[in-house]
């Protein structure tokens, strides 16, 4: 997990917790993140603890590991978790002790697009899955420090200038770019782009022109999936949710999208899945349409909601009749 306009630690600890329910995690950093509150399913390691020489201590799954390489003491703020050695977790990750190792390996400064410095980000080579965050409320703002961390560093390579327009020419470039929105991320690793805030009809016509201009470039980094994310979405999925209390997926122009909402009791089947195969290789039944919201302005998305129950015969899922 990278960059982004905030909240990636709360997406850090909250898919902590949802993997937490069925895996081993340890949750951590190679930059720093605020120390989580206590809470019963949450055990700090101690920085000093020697993990590297000692990796039994992180055996047991009564609580969710949280270790960094120590703490920072903020005046005025709360303490945060330094940073700890891309060799160290990719020696972890080696151990095959836990199932899953959630890394927030780059900071924003909590604006919605950034460049990395020359050191940064700092990535484990054994990473098999990156994800990478920017906000849209980006798009119309001055290209300046005020809304574009380190734009020192982007301006110097590239041919914009500063205090332009950050329109998505700019968006595209950072991402295309060999040293931008992907540097350092190793080649056999799967690099996931959101495109957050998409709140509406304006910032969707913008999402979907960088992702014409990404998809146009043949080199630097190209993401294997963009996926719009936007607080209307979100909101009326979680609504068509709690009212069918299903599996409910968003579609857009009649093609099926992201991002779907399924039952936790799903989670097992989740778990299992290898290759690329998804929740199509969970989803086996006929889709029923139930209702239509009007999600964003002057934009229609229909909501489909799955009821599914699985039948296991042989290692199979079979259809419901009837």
């Amino acid at each position: 997990m990278r960059r982004g306009s905030g909240s990636k630690t709360t997406v850090l600890f909250k898919l902590g917790r949802e993997l937490f329910d069925s895996k081993k995690v340890l949750l951590t950093t190679t930059t720093k993140i605020y120390v989580p509150e206590q809470e019963d399913i949450f055990v700090l390691i101690k920085p000093e603890a020697d993990i590297v020489n000692n990796p039994e201590i992180l055996t047991g799954r009564e609580k969710l590991k949280v270790w960094g390489g120590g703490i920072y003491n903020q005046l005025g703020n709360n303490d945060k978790l330094l940073g700890v050695g891309c060799n160290t977790l990719d020696y972890l990750f080696q151990q095959d002790i836990m199932a899953y190792l959630l890394i927030e390996v780059d900071g924003a400064r909590q604006k919605p697009i950034k460049a990395p410095a020359e050191y940064e980000p700092c990535i484990p080579k054994r990473a098999t899955t990156v994800l990478d965050v920017i906000g849209m409320d980006a798009i119309g703002n001055t290209l300046n420090e005020k809304t574009f961390h380190r734009v020192d560093v982007f301006l110097k390579y590239t041919d914009f200038q500063p205090n332009s327009t950050i329109d998505t020419d700019v968006v595209a470039a950072l991402i295309n770019w060999e040293q931008g929105l992907f540097k350092n991320v190793s080649l056999n690793a799967r690099k996931l782009l959101i495109l957050n805030k998409v709140d509406n009809p304006q910032r969707r016509n913008s999402a979907e022109e960088i992702v014409r201009k990404v998809l146009m470039q043949k080199t630097g980094g190209v993401p294997d999936k963009i996926i719009f994310l936007s607080f209307w979405t979100a909101n009326h999925l979680v609504n068509g949710f709690k009212e069918h209390n299903g599996i409910v997926i968003p579609t857009y122009g009649g093609q099926s999208g992201h991002p779907p909402v399924f039952l936790t009791e799903y989670r097992a089947e989740f778990m299992d899945i290898t290759g690329d195969a998804g929740a199509r290789s969970i989803i086996k039944i006929t889709l029923k349409i139930l209702r239509s919201w009007k999600l964003m302005t002057l934009e229609l998305f229909r909501i489909i909601i799955i009821l599914m129950k699985f039948l296991v015969q042989n290692n199979c899922y079979k259809q419901r009749e009837g």
